[in-house]
């Protein structure tokens, strides 16, 4: 985070668009730098940690859908992807690649922008929602879930990465296991009301959540669809919260 407040980087090789759109979000109360190529965005993070990344994905000789993993193999900072393809598929992979919003070119600026600032509410560690002492476990099931870092821990001590997205859904189900979570329920919890994406979107974060969960346990699954009305966790009853020392 800058000392003016949370720094967004914007990654387009377009360095004209770039630049407009770094400048409009300086007009919108937003401190933004841009990063003209690709391959520099983690030298730069390394010097300036971001509280949130604007990567553009539609170059051509890119592939977009391989950027996206390999960032969030590699950082749980939020990501939102820009892309000239409007294709509705582009969409659908991206957000299933890991990243947590996606814009189509040309989109109005001030509609970015409020993407960005809906994020970043729940999600930058300046933001006093987020209370969450580094260490401190929830614990279910065989799992447990540390919010601070963003990931789970299984039953044999491996690290699951979770995005930011997909921590707050898990949070979300935690808090009422064996109750039926309608979508719109969902939005409201995880996005604080803003929510650009349509019920797919909230479709898609379930679907990556649910295969983070069964996957690493031999295909248990504890989230379960109510068909035409919303999702249900099978929880282990009220969560534990456990912090070390």
């Amino acid at each position: 985070m800058s000392a003016q407040g949370p720094l967004v980087l914007v990654v387009d090789e377009d360095r004209v668009f770039g630049g407009q759109l770094v400048r409009c979000m300086g007009l919108q109360g937003l401190v933004a730098q841009l990063v003209p190529e690709r391959g520099s965005l983690w030298p730069r993070l390394a010097q300036t940690p971001a509280d949130l990344v604007v990567m553009d994905v539609s170059s051509p000789g890119v592939d977009g859908l391989q950027q996206t993993r390999a960032f969030r193999q590699q950082s749980r900072r939020p990501l939102i992807l820009m892309s000239a393809r409007a294709d509705h598929s582009d969409r659908v992979l991206g957000l299933e690649s890991g990243a947590d919003d996606f814009i189509t070119k040309p989109f109005e600026p001030r509609e970015l922008v409020a993407r960005i600032q809906a994020i970043l509410r729940r999600t930058c560690p300046h933001q006093p929602a987020v209370t969450w002492a580094t260490g401190c476990r929830i614990r279910f099931g065989d799992w447990e879930v540390e919010p601070a870092a963003g990931c789970l821990w299984d039953a044999a001590g491996r690290r699951v990465p979770l995005s930011p997205a997909e921590c707050l859904l898990l949070l979300t189900f935690l808090r009422s296991p064996g109750r039926l979570l309608r979508r719109e329920q969902i939005r409201q919890a995880v996005s604080g009301g803003v929510w650009y994406g349509g019920a797919r979107s909230v479709d898609l974060l379930v679907a990556r959540l649910r295969q983070k969960l069964g996957g690493a346990r031999g295909g248990s699954d504890p989230i379960r669809t109510i068909r035409g009305h919303g999702y249900l966790f099978e929880g282990d009853g009220r969560p534990a919260q456990v912090c070390p020392g």
